[in-house]
């Protein structure tokens, strides 16, 4: 601390800290504090996340800290009704008595049915450990938020098997010709944004074309050469016609990548689809074309794989699965595409070429003394393909289209922030420096490592899962390929159990929500006030009165964002390497708003003590930070969160650093190294364009569900990747015939943003925030002016009334509406409470909107859109 010569200032500083203004909390910040009060921020210049710039989020965090709004005292629910808008009644008490009354219900709850807890967080900082530590030692698996259904349900479970990483970014040093489908990256959304921002802007400055596919004219797409509007959900049906022509019209894919890095060369048997496996060691097998054999995939004498052709193995007719894969994909022919997409077949054609033309199969790049492939073209996706029903197969659709040409983790391409980390010092302490890091493989296919896994404890859908009965609320263990059921299967599961013949858990005792809002954040906003009626208890450890915190029983308050201390800030596995940057960095938040309020942890880690089972949350905080040695906590003892972060740092790095060495720089950091920044060319795993153990995994599901006498759908448990349709396509009855769809605005994060002031004032100045977006010529076509106001129905009758905005930037078949509307909690800043209807009312909680791959949920039903009066 340094004081000023200035008369009357005894403090005048700059310190270091990191972003929290969205999930990711990644960026790198300075802070200016003046007589112990923060008067401004701004981007850390030697944070490689940050590169010195902060978003409109970031500047904006300081009125967090200051606000009037926020919950100053622990508060107790003296009215028994809970509702939306029903006055709660609360009292201020005692931090000791809210401790007290808390520990009592969640002590109750694990000595009666531990699975009776729910924790509901998207606290992404503290999710690779917090999470698991707190669910574990509880005896807990209920984990919800907003995020698991419409986030990266088809994005972490296709990345784990493609790249073997988590999270990927386009090389925008190398890349020429970026598609986005559905996703905003490179145009301050997504991970690593302001980063991802900027490299994006430099990249399009030497020359790199961006086309965005999209039904909405996105932040992306406005910056775009080429937008492409498209029929919600019908990406996988354009990109497999893509696939299509590149491969059966064009030929203009990678071969060689296909046959030596893909399982294209593995034989299928024809009679059931599944590997030609050798007799005596299980292995799969591929016919090598130079002596004419069947051999097993990690052969040495293996020379050149036939991908073409019928063979005869151990007496089974056999078929390379690429053969069966251009056979599959000639049914996706651009004009039938057409048909499903609404993008003419001439487009389809022309980007195909394009892309095939830009990857410049063949070509290479010479970088630190290594020669690698270079695939300048390449294909991202996110939120916009998941929320769908079928979005599963549409993401591993895009996957391939990346696979097809080789611009897989390659100068040029698509590339996993993290699949191979080695800190050069520190890499054998700690998953996140390294230790156990790098691709792991299964029958000679990618298997996601340690860090894309969050340390083994966010298993990969392959080596394919066992498929027990369910055993959380959200059975999850029926997502069998993904990662898990969205709140969609909970709602119902607790709202109506027998949909689920009672089998699957549904005992609703006590609902912790931590940096969650899923009542705003999710789906219909009754339905899931009904599901909160049925907890015996919710705790909301909250900075401010959301409407899920509306439901508590008891409130604690917490810090906000300038007063956290987090090592791992940016959330280690999504965003440590980001691939936008040359370096691995992991950031520290440390507090630089002096404050007496309680940090989510040590909130949690009072109650566990009262409650009796802080041994049991020590133990596995000591398994999630992988604390060893010195630093390991001792069972009896209670740490601090403060403490916690001093030995995970201590442990990591065997004791070399301390949290004020690492709160001197702001951060641990380190050059990537070649095998680090492109792992692809440094393994031998292939790639699946053949998805074999879908067939058993599916077969699993089916045994499982059918003991337990519930109906479980499993027909799209197939090997070769497919496109279907939503629920809403090809119908339009009475009027329903407009596809919802939702976005963001880059300078707005769902509830990390609703209690700022400045954020709320910044919207009153976008014309399209809290508006009811249609097609100008629709809209014209029936009798809607701009400015009307509409009501959007959809067709169980929830609906949403708002003033429309008419516009050329949405599909003519869409009506479109912000992510972020519709705010009704009592508390929110005045500005706030005028943004538009709320999009969530027209999401229904029903089961013919889950994606039984991977849990997400639908989120562009049919509406119908009439005048008022």
């Amino acid at each position: 601390m340094t004081a000023s010569v200035k008369s009357g200032t005894w403090e005048d500083v700059e310190l270091k800290t990191t972003c929290y203004g969205c999930p990711a909390g990644t960026c790198g910040m300075l802070a200016r504090r003046v007589n112990g009060v923060v008067v401004a921020v701004r981007g850390d210049p030697e944070d490689p996340f940050s590169q010195g710039k902060l978003c409109a989020k970031g500047q904006a965090q300081l009125m967090m800290a200051y606000s009037k709004r926020r919950v100053t005292k622990p508060l107790k629910r003296t009215n028994p009704e809970k509702g939306i808008g029903v006055d709660p009644g609360w009292v201020e008490i005692s931090y000791d008595e809210a401790v007290a009354i808390t520990a009592e219900k969640v002590k109750h709850c694990r000595d009666v049915d531990p699975g009776g807890l729910v924790f509901a967080t998207s606290d992404f900082t503290t999710l690779p450990w917090f999470l698991p530590s707190l669910l574990i030692s509880f005896g807990s698996f209920n984990h919800t938020s907003g995020g698991r259904a419409f986030c990266g349900n088809n994005v972490h479970p296709v990345l784990q098997q493609v790249h073997g990483g988590f999270h990927v970014g386009p090389d925008f040093h190398f890349c020429n010709y970026l598609m986005l489908f559905g996703s905003n990256k490179g145009a301050m959304s997504n991970w690593a944004a302001v980063t991802a921002t900027l490299e994006m802007s430099r990249a399009r400055r030497r020359g790199m074309k961006l086309v965005v596919i999209d039904p909405w004219c996105s932040n992306a797409a406005s910056i775009a050469d080429e937008w492409v509007p498209i029929r919600p959900g019908t990406d996988g049906a354009l990109v497999m016609a893509m696939i299509n022509v590149m491969v059966n019209e064009l030929g203009m894919h990678d071969v060689e990548f296909v046959r030596r890095l893909t399982n294209g060369s593995y034989l299928i048997r024809d009679v059931d689809g599944h590997y030609a496996r050798d007799t005596g060691t299980g292995k799969p097998q591929l016919w090598d074309t130079a002596d004419q054999r069947a051999k097993v995939y990690d052969d040495p004498t293996l020379a050149s794989p036939a991908l073409e052709g019928s063979f005869v193995v151990d007496g089974e007719p056999c078929t390379p699965s690429f053969q069966l894969l251009r056979k599959h994909l000639a049914k996706f022919t651009p004009e039938s595409a057409s048909e499903i997409t609404s993008v003419p077949a001439h487009t389809i054609r022309r980007l195909a070429r394009e892309f095939a033309t830009a990857a410049s199969v063949g070509s290479t790049i010479d970088i630190d003394g290594h020669t690698l492939p270079l695939r300048p073209a390449c294909a991202h996706w996110y939120k916009g393909i998941s929320q769908h029903s079928q979005g599963f197969e549409q993401g591993l659709a895009i996957a391939m289209l990346n696979t097809m040409v080789g611009a897989v983790d390659v100068p040029g391409g698509l590339l996993a922030d993290t699949v191979f980390a080695h800190h050069p010092e520190f890499s054998e302490n700690s998953t996140w420096m390294g230790a156990g890091s790098g691709m792991r493989e299964r029958d000679g296919l990618v298997a996601a490592g340690k860090i894309a896994t969050y340390g083994d404890s966010f298993p990969a859908p392959f080596p394919m899962k066992d498929v027990p009965n369910p055993y959380n609320m959200s059975a999850d263990s029926l997502a069998a390929v993904g990662s898990y059921n969205s709140g969609l299967v909970s709602k119902v599961n607790v709202l109506e159990p027998k949909k689920f013949n009672d089998k699957v858990p549904h005992n609703p005792m006590v609902y912790v929500q931590v940096v969650s809002n899923d009542l705003l954040n999710e789906g219909n906003p009754k339905q899931q006030a009904d599901f909160h009626r049925k907890f015996g208890f919710q705790l909301s450890i909250v900075p401010n009165i959301d409407e899920t915190a509306e439901f508590a029983d008891i409130i604690f308050p917490t810090q906000t964002q300038l007063e956290r201390l987090d090592m791992g800030a940016n959330n280690i596995p999504d965003t440590m390497g980001s691939t936008a940057t040359n370096e691995y960095c992991i950031n520290l938040r440390q507090p630089v708003v002096p404050t007496d309020y309680k940090h989510n942890v040590d909130i949690w880690i009072d109650i566990a003590e009262k409650a009796g089972f802080l041994p049991a949350f020590n133990q596995t905080v000591n398994q999630f930070l992988e604390l060893k040695g010195e630093w390991a906590l001792l069972p009896d003892g209670k740490y601090g969160n403060e403490q916690l972060m001093e030995r995970w740092i201590r442990s990591m790095t065997g004791g070399k650093l301390s949290l004020a060495d690492v709160a001197k720089e702001g951060r641990i950091r380190w050059a990537k190294s070649v095998q680090e920044k492109y792992p692809r060319p440094f393994y031998k795993s292939r790639i699946p364009v053949y998805y074999e153990y879908f067939l058993e995994a599916g077969a699993r599901v089916k045994a499982t569900t059918d003991a337990l006498g519930m109906d479980w759908d499993v027909s799209r448990y197939k090997p070769l990747v497919d496109w279907y349709p939503a629920p809403g396509h090809g119908r339009n009855e009475n009027g329903f015939e407009l596809f919802a769809v939702n976005y963001k605005w880059p300078f707005l994060t769902s509830t990390f943003s609703n209690f700022n002031p400045w954020l709320a004032e910044l919207t009153q100045y976008h014309p399209y925030v809290g508006k009811i977006i249609l097609n100008r010529s629709y809209a014209q076509a029936h009798g809607i002016r701009d400015g009307d106001r509409v009501v959007a129905e959809n067709q169980r009758g929830r609906r949403v009334e708002g003033v429309v905005l008419l516009s050329e930037c949405i599909h003519p078949e869409c009506v479109g509406m912000d992510h972020h509307g519709g705010s009704w909690a009592k508390n929110l800043p005045p500005r706030r409470k005028t943004m538009g209807p709320h999009f969530g009312e027209l999401l229904d909680y029903d089961l013919k909107n889950l994606d039984i791959m991977d849990g997400a949920m639908e989120a562009s039903p049919k509406l119908r859109v009439t005048r008022v009066g």
